[in-house]
């Protein structure tokens, strides 16, 4: 090759064709230092492909999880509803009885000659109504007078001496608490022997 004579070998490290990764038979056109083949733009199509398929499994599984998740947190809504429906009912069925006494009770004319009877039926009836109440979980706080205070189940509404009773301990029992298990849904109101006596 003379000195004049203009050399068009691609450099070194310019498009495919340098670096021998050319498939091409008929070679390919470097100059722009990309490969401008055909079976590399088949090839990045089949990637592209791929990739779109990869997606769209992806989101169809996205789409599946989430679908199951809502119909989870569907079943659970339902389950939870049941659950307080059928726990009401019970309560119910326990005081429908008591209602029912209480109706008789209500019904009768008050005479001097029945009142005693009358006020039979109404302790009967309470008791009907707390035995319902301790069929559905309910449990009665009511402390005895000389029984230690108990902040976490007892209210101190006031402070009253109380024959025999120790400082600190329960002289009257106001009104009685309720409990539902552990959590104390009313303390028992009392009247509380005072300590700086």
């Amino acid at each position: 090759m003379g000195k004049n004579d203009k050399d068009t070998t691609p450099e070194s490290g310019r498009g495919c064709c340098n670096s021998g990764d050319c498939c091409c038979s008929g070679g390919c056109d470097c100059e722009s230092g990309e490969c401008q083949c055909e079976c590399r733009k088949q090839e990045v199509a089949e990637l592209c492909a791929q990739v779109e398929l990869l997606k769209a499994e992806l989101e169809d599984k996205r789409l599946r999880m989430l679908a199951e998740l809502q119909n989870e947190r569907r079943k659970a809504a339902i389950s939870a509803q049941q659950s307080r429906q059928e726990g009401m009912t019970a309560v119910l069925r326990g005081l429908i009885p008591v209602l029912d006494q209480l109706d008789l009770a209500a019904g009768q004319e008050l005479t001097p000659d029945n009142a005693e009877q009358i006020a039979r039926g109404v302790v009967m009836i309470k008791e009907q109504l707390l035995a319902a109440a301790k069929m559905s979980g309910i449990d009665l706080i009511h402390p005895t007078v000389g029984d230690e205070f108990d902040s976490s189940r007892h209210e101190a509404v006031v402070q009253q001496p109380g024959e025999g009773v120790a400082p600190g301990h329960v002289s009257i029992v106001l009104r009685p608490g309720y409990a539902i298990g552990e959590m104390v849904v009313r303390p028992a109101q009392v009247a509380v022997a005072p300590t700086n006596v």
